[in-house]
């Protein structure tokens, strides 16, 4: 159902209808911006939010009615793409409860004949920009809507496409329940293509089986190909486009802001933000002094370093979660330098890879082992034991010693072919978010880091 209001159409639609609504006719976040302006900030039932790092997701819900800081959302690393609550005394007389992310979902008393109203009212409230006194940040990376600026991003995509940039990733839009069996069917270039996952690499495969050239892909193209997810029995469910499957962090030149691709929407992350950003982590770039990547793969590369360097000892693999826990590594490669007392010992981790997703688990790993190790004796006595023979060649280590005087370095190397004197530019936008928050946790927990880069000339 369609009702006109002022210059601009509200499409009321009734079960699963809103799929037949063509992509891009209407206002990606109307329901999200309507509802932080219309919510009761301390009556939150829920929130969806995504990670653009890694296209995580995260639904929370709380049995009892709170506000935002409850629900651990970090303005700084993730998108709010959906929250429900009840509305302000404001406007409980013509709604009670509200949600929304593209759609908006509502429960009023409203009459059918003040549905122009009601829409009168909705639309003066996604207009609005009172949201920012009661959510103070929670919007700090926003949506792009300079139709010229859209249209240089979309060009940016389709290079990023056709060269196959490392940056690119590609996955369902959406929540997936995985309980059922759920396939991947790749349409709209012909044929029938189903895999069990949704993967940037997937639908260059589907390309080539239809013989459809990557170089020439366009824009219309990225609209008109879709993923849609199916079941056992080929019944089709829900299906998104190419475009809106796609995960995208770039930049534009002459531009110091960053700009991310999420959901069909362009974010633009502001110049100030960046520029904090960057003077947040500038200082813990350093030469990690180890040799150039030539090898077949990371577990090689960490092998051959105790084999080739006395003073280094490769712990890929190994283990010092407490018995009963998940695995956990204490780094990729124990160094030691120095003499005597000065003897500086580093956790070093290793990563070849400058995508957003491998680099988050990469500082993930690095902070993650730590606290483990400042927190639990089991996991410093496994170290120990795993370092027992390797101390007999450089000496006594005392890592209990020095972890409670947080005298242990951790590193991180990153493997690529960019030179090293780019520093923070190396890493993609949401990298630097996730270095700075981890540099934040190792500052709380009193060790210092760094982080450097490999050549990589395998």
């Amino acid at each position: 159902m369609f009702v006109p209001t002022s210059d601009r159409v509200f499409a009321f639609s009734f079960g699963r209808a809103y799929h037949s609504l063509r992509q891009g006719s209407y206002e990606p976040d109307f329901g999200l911006r309507v509802t932080l302006n219309a919510v009761d900030p301390n009556k939150i039932k829920n929130t969806d939010i995504i990670e653009p790092v890694n296209a995580r997701r995260q639904r929370t819900q709380v049995p009892v009615l709170s506000d935002l800081t409850l629900f651990d959302f970090d303005h700084d690393n993730a998108v709010l793409k959906n929250l429900a609550g009840k509305a302000r005394d404001d406007y409980t007389h013509f709604v009670r409860n509200v949600s929304g992310q593209d759609n908006l979902r509502i429960s009023s008393d409203v009459q059918a004949t003040d549905l122009p109203t009601l829409c009168e009212q909705l639309l003066s409230l996604y207009e609005s920009d009172d949201y920012t006194d009661a959510f103070p940040g929670i919007r700090a990376i926003s949506r792009v809507r300079d139709p010229s600026l859209i249209e240089q991003l979309d060009e940016r995509l389709i290079e990023g496409v056709r060269e196959r940039d490392p940056a690119l990733l590609l996955g369902v839009p959406a929540f997936v329940d995985y309980s059922t069996s759920v396939q991947i069917r790749y349409r709209g270039a012909g044929g029938t293509f189903v895999r069990d996952d949704a993967a940037l690499e997937l639908y260059c495969e589907y390309l080539q089986v239809r013989g459809v050239p990557q170089e020439s892909l366009t824009l219309e193209d990225l609209r008109r190909h879709k993923i849609e997810l199916v079941d056992e029995e080929m019944r089709p469910g829900d299906r998104h486009t190419i475009k809106k499957a796609l995960i995208y962090d770039t930049q534009l030149e002459g531009d110091s802001a960053g700009y991310h691709l999420l959901e069909d929407a362009w974010y633009r992350v502001e110049t100030d933000y960046m520029r904090l950003l960057e003077n947040d982590i500038t200082d813990i770039f350093e030469d990690p002094r180890l040799p150039p990547y030539r090898h077949k793969n990371e577990g090689d590369y960490n092998a051959k370093m105790e084999e080739e360097y006395q003073n280094m000892r490769c712990l890929d693999g190994k283990n010092i979660a407490p018995p009963g826990a998940t695995q956990v590594e204490p780094c990729d490669v124990l160094r030691v330098e120095g003499e005597g007392d000065e003897r500086e010992v580093s956790l070093v981790h290793v990563k070849r890879s400058t995508r957003s997703s491998g680099l988050s688990h990469l500082f993930s790993q690095g902070t993650g082992s730590m606290e483990l190790l400042l927190s639990e004796n089991a996991s410093i006595e496994r170290l120990e034991a795993l370092t027992s023979d390797f101390e007999e060649r450089v000496g006594e280590l005392g890592l209990r010693r020095r972890l409670e005087d947080r005298t242990v370095r951790v590193v991180f190397a990153v493997v690529t072919t960019k030179e090293a004197a780019g520093g923070w530019a190396n890493l993609p936008l949401f990298s630097r978010i996730n270095l700075r928050r981890a540099k934040r946790q190792f500052k709380l927990m009193g060790v210092e880091m760094g982080i450097g880069f490999i050549k990589n000339e395998a």
